[in-house]
């Protein structure tokens, strides 16, 4: 009911005879061609189109109410070398959101994106979306919530926010939340010399139904801090820390995860400014909150440069080092003023699986080719 009652008061606003001189539309069309070897799709090809309508209204000299509704509708065609050809195609909501705000605070209902922290690639905060950094389009699911931001004259701000009826895995998620639950938590983030700091608190329950079919909720509780810093060179972290209640018939036995991401980047004045960034992830799934009883290292390294005007050339690698796996994407974009033509090259294990339960599609060794068009 909440999702349908957002999605009305937003379509209602859009076409309004008197919001219709405020109202934007626009969208994306996308198209690629995908070949792998030695991947679990031979081939696939796919179409995916974003229409995007936003409306926007002064209701005072300081405040603004606007709406955004959006859907993301795919369709695609896989060739398996070991099975039938496979179809698939799906119409979702992609954003529904609405939002009231000033100059020192926002208040936003529906669904949306939230994300935050420092971290580039390998993101320790990756609580709410689940973008790849190798992915052109950026493409994420959002959640279902309330989100407000108050910001003060010091630029410190603090966030909080309260979600409900979002029953898939999201994030860093092992178990998705309980149905019919609550999920709150806040964010407070302040300035400090040459950087800033962030404090962030979370809780959910979760359901669980390894044990034989048998499901039950049980709490769990997020704790996590962030800095970043501009030094001549850019250095930032992420820590967090998450209690899950497993059940002792759960197969999740490790109540306790911990993950931290350290990463720095720097611009030389190479190549039109080669941009490297580098992240250390450690992370790690214990009984106990002092212990480090299953640790699991990954490294990132991400390098970018603009070719051209329109040209640019990028390379993104991660590294397992408990597996002695390597992971490659190379891309070449070029950009016009509506068009962007992405050619890529991956070479990666058979079967992926970087840390917790973030897998990739683009397995074994392989090349995409992706037409995008914004209008």
């Amino acid at each position: 009911m909440f999702r349908v009652c957002i999605i009305f008061i937003l379509i209602l606003a859009c076409f309004n005879s008197s919001a219709a001189r405020s109202a934007e539309f626009k969208g994306q069309a996308s198209g690629w061609l995908q070949a792998g070897r030695e991947s679990r799709n031979n081939a696939s090809i796919g179409i995916r189109y974003i229409p995007d309508l936003r409306w926007q209204k002064e209701i005072s000299q300081s405040s603004i109410f606007d709406t955004e509704l959006s859907l993301n509708l795919f369709a695609g065609h896989l060739v398996r070398a070991s099975s039938p050809q496979d179809h698939y195609s799906a119409v979702k909501l992609y954003r529904a959101w609405m939002r009231v705000s000033g100059e020192q605070y926002e208040l936003r209902a529906g669904l949306q994106k939230i994300n935050f922290g420092p971290a580039r690639i390998l993101r320790t905060l990756r609580w709410f979306d689940r973008v790849d950094p190798r992915d052109p389009l950026q493409l994420s699911d959002g959640v279902y919530g309330l989100l407000g931001r108050y910001y003060f004259l010091n630029n410190a701000n603090i966030w909080f926010w309260g979600l409900y009826g979002n029953n898939d895995v999201k994030g860093l998620e092992l178990l998705p939340a309980a149905k019919k639950s609550t999920e709150w938590g806040g964010r407070l983030q302040f300035p400090l010399p040459r950087g800033e700091m962030g404090i962030i608190f979370h809780r959910r329950r979760f359901t669980d139904s390894s044990n034989e079919g048998k499901s039950y909720s049980a709490p769990e509780i997020r704790a996590a801090i962030d800095g970043s810093w501009d030094l001549g060179i850019g250095i930032w972290y992420e820590a967090a820390v998450t209690k899950s209640e497993y059940s002792d018939e759960s197969e999740f036995e490790n109540k306790w995860q911990k993950l931290i991401t350290v990463g720095s980047d720097f611009t030389f004045e190479w190549l039109n400014g080669l941009h490297v960034t580098y992240e250390h992830l450690f992370f790690d799934l214990s009984k106990k909150a002092d212990k480090w009883q299953n640790r699991f290292d990954f490294s990132a390294l991400m390098i970018d440069f603009m070719v051209n005007l329109t040209d640019r050339a990028s390379l993104v690698q991660f590294y397992s080092w408990e597996q002695n796996q390597l992971y490659n994407y190379l891309s070449w974009q070029r950009s016009y003023d509506n068009w962007m033509v992405n050619l890529s090259a991956f070479w990666n294990p058979v079967s992926v699986e970087l840390f917790n339960n973030q897998q990739t599609v683009l397995a074994g060794k392989g090349v995409q080719i992706m037409l995008v068009y914004n209008h």
